[in-house]
C-alpha cells in the first residue's frame, strides 16, 4: 500500500495514469477505401516496354530449390539363402513329418516349419533362411515380395517369440495352433 498526502482530484489522475499505463497499446484502426471501379482504363495505364533479352545474371533471384521426391516404389525384401547344413532326410524327414498336418494357409506352413526344427532336429530359434530352405525342398511356392513378413505377423499374434536377428521360437500357443491341425494317424 502506498501513502501519499494529495488532495482529491491529484489521486483521480494517478489512478487514471496507472490504469492507461497498465492497458495494452492499442493502435487506431485506419480503414482505407477501396475505389468503387476497380477496372482501369487503357488511358490510365502507363505502358513500359521491357527487352526480355535482357541478362537475368543482373537480378538476385531467390528460389528455394524443391525437395526431390522419394522413389514410391516399395522396398523389396532381400531373398533369403538356401541353408545347406540342414538334414532333411534323418527321422522324422522334413516331408513326412509335415503330411501329419492339414495345413491350409501359409502361417501353417511357417508353424509346422517352427515346430519340426524344435521337436525333429532340436533347434529352438529359426530365421527367415531356414523356413525359405524348407518351402524350396518342399516344392511350396517362394514367390512372396517379403518372405519374413509371415514370421513377423506370427510374431504380432503371438505364436512366435523373438526377433529376424536372434531368431524366432515356437511359443506354448503356437505349437497349440498347428497340433490342433495334426491329421488323426
Amino acid at each position: 500500500m502506498i501513502e501519499a498526502d494529495l488532495s482529491e482530484g491529484d489521486l483521480s489522475q494517478v489512478t487514471q495514469a496507472i490504469q492507461n499505463a497498465l492497458r495494452p497499446a492499442q493502435q487506431p484502426v485506419r480503414m482505407l477505401q477501396a475505389p468503387l471501379d476497380r477496372t482501369p482504363r487503357a488511358q490510365d495505364l502507363d505502358f513500359e516496354e521491357v527487352d526480355l533479352n535482357e541478362d537475368l545474371e543482373e537480378e538476385s533471384i531467390d528460389t528455394a530449390k524443391p525437395k526431390p521426391q522419394r522413389n514410391s516404389k516399395p522396398k523389396v525384401a532381400k531373398t533369403p539363402e538356401v541353408l545347406d547344413d540342414i538334414d532333411v532326410n534323418a527321422e522324422p524327414s522334413l516331408k513326412d513329418f509335415v503330411g501329419r498336418f492339414d495345413l491350409k494357409s501359409n502361417f501353417d506352413k511357417y508353424l509346422v516349419i517352427a515346430l519340426w526344427f524344435r521337436d525333429a532336429r532340436g533347434v529352438n530359434a529359426i530365421t527367415v533362411d531356414h523356413v525359405y530352405t524348407c518351402f524350396r525342398i518342399l516344392g511350396w511356392s517362394t514367390a512372396s515380395t517379403d518372405f519374413s513378413k509371415p514370421l513377423q505377423n506370427l510374431k504380432g499374434e503371438q505364436s512366435l517369440r523373438g526377433n529376424a536377428k536372434d531368431g524366432y521360437s515356437l511359443s506354448l500357443t503356437g505349437a497349440g495352433k498347428i497340433e490342433a491341425k495334426k491329421r488323426p494317424e
